[in-house]
């Protein structure tokens, strides 16, 4: 084969690459994960998704209890949160991993797949010391995480809800617990646990970051 005709193949195979390439399938918005972010251990898991189509969705819970949640926010607000995650840097930003063992000790990851942009990864334990910018991701994660606990109609304690005596919650970490009471203030809200000895106070604002879902006595 002359030098003439390799060229000449070359050229025809980088063609059909590029073409090939340029009429691709685009991805659906739909299952595509913008942005995750979350952590697990051997006692349980937390994880918050940004969809390409604005929805938000957290799984949550131990092994076997797991719930989720889900919740759309506008074209114009899923539009700012991707401009905040393009300008998120993490050129510093490492994956440790490390050999952390035990129940409690959480391993997290952190995955970032804008358009246009090469997929970013990366894998920590929560005490883990975090550059400035993967910090700030993990802050906007966590931020999501409270929007959603807040804000989400699909899943987790109803819209409106008003903690009652008798009232039985679902933890986020799986356990079910009883309002048994209140602060003579009225602001907090006694609870024990159905399952195990054990017992809270909790700020009646604070009630559905701590628990996802409002069920029958058992």
């Amino acid at each position: 084969m002359s030098s003439g005709q390799r060229l000449l193949g070359l050229l025809f195979a980088a063609g059909f690459a590029v073409s090939s390439e340029a009429h691709a399938a685009p991805r659906s918005p739909i299952s595509h994960e913008v942005f995750r972010y979350g952590c697990r251990s051997e006692i349980g898991l937390q994880e918050m998704t940004v969809f390409g189509n604005g929805t938000l969705r957290l799984k949550q819970g131990r092994s076997g209890q797991k719930s989720m949640l889900l919740m759309d926010v506008s074209f114009s607000d899923l539009a700012a949160l991707i401009a905040r995650m393009e300008r998120l840097d993490l050129r510093e930003a490492e994956s440790f991993g490390g050999k952390l063992a035990g129940d409690w000790v959480e391993q997290c990851t952190l995955h970032l797949d804008l358009d246009g942009a090469e997929p970013r990864h990366f894998e920590f334990h929560r005490l883990d010391s975090l550059s400035l910018g993967l910090q700030r991701a993990v802050n906007l994660g966590q931020e999501l995480i409270d929007k959603i606990l807040m804000e989400a109609t699909d899943g987790g304690l109803p819209r409106a809800y008003e903690a009652e005596l008798g009232d039985y919650l679902r933890h986020i970490e799986g356990d079910l617990y009883e309002v048994v009471g209140f602060t003579s203030d009225g602001v907090g809200v006694e609870l024990i646990s159905v399952e195990q000895p054990l017992g809270m106070y909790i700020a009646r604002v604070d009630l559905r970051r701590v628990f996802v879902g409002l069920e029958e006595a058992p």
